[in-house]
């Protein structure tokens, strides 16, 4: 009797073991090493990348992650209507999206700046933590330094990407202003955005604003 393996189970436990992955490397790497697995994937690839899509990122913010998405296939520059859209349609997410298939040119792009959040995620712990490690110092604080190498929590990833996710969505609307001449709108509508957030949001987004700033 052969021992069981991914090759010999069925088509739908395979498509089950890939919908909840939550790494594109990982993800790949599968399909890469099991012509069974890719044939699967083959078969179901809308649904497949759809879950991948939202895997990486913390299920409490969907919506975020749903409006960043909408934002990435916004053409550029984004002109008022594009803006408006987004801004009247914000965070209305389809309850059972990931119970279907999303087209491939919306979780493309969604699964690539994933990989990106998930790098800045852990470069802003590292570059955070050895801020307050200088600061410590430069006050005479004494500090536990196990904290200052700790792992983020799951929530505390989850913040970190929310705010990620919420500073793409406002580059894309907002970082190139539309060549109309109509400052004044483009400065209603920045604003408008921003107060559909809390004054605590707005300052995780600024922080992401100042880290980056820091950083690149």
């Amino acid at each position: 009797m052969t021992s069981p393996s991914l090759e010999t189970l069925t088509p739908e436990i395979q498509a089950q073991i890939l919908r909840n992955i939550d790494s594109v490397p990982a993800f790949f790497s599968l399909l890469r090493a099991s012509p069974r697995l890719y044939q699967v994937f083959r078969d179901r690839k809308e649904y497949l990348l759809t879950q991948l899509a939202f895997n990486q990122f913390h299920p409490e913010i969907v919506e975020d992650v749903w409006t960043m998405a909408k934002a990435l296939q916004i053409p550029q520059p984004a002109t008022k209507s594009h803006i408006h859209d987004i801004i009247s349609d914000f965070m209305l997410v389809d309850e059972d999206h990931q119970q279907h298939s999303i087209p491939t040119s919306t979780t493309a792009p969604l699964c690539k700046i994933g990989m990106t959040i998930a790098w800045f995620v852990e470069d802003y712990r590292r570059s955070s933590l050895q801020l307050l490690a200088d600061l410590g110092t430069h006050m005479d604080i004494q500090q536990d330094t196990s904290v200052l190498q700790s792992d983020l929590s799951v929530t505390e990833k989850g913040r970190i990407q929310r705010a990620l996710c919420r500073f793409v969505t406002f580059c894309c609307l907002f970082a190139t202003p539309e060549g109309d001449g109509d400052e004044r709108a483009h400065y209603r509508q920045n604003r408008r955005y921003l107060l559909l957030y809390t004054p605590d949001d707005v300052e995780e987004i600024a922080c992401i604003r100042d880290y980056l700033f820091r950083r690149l």
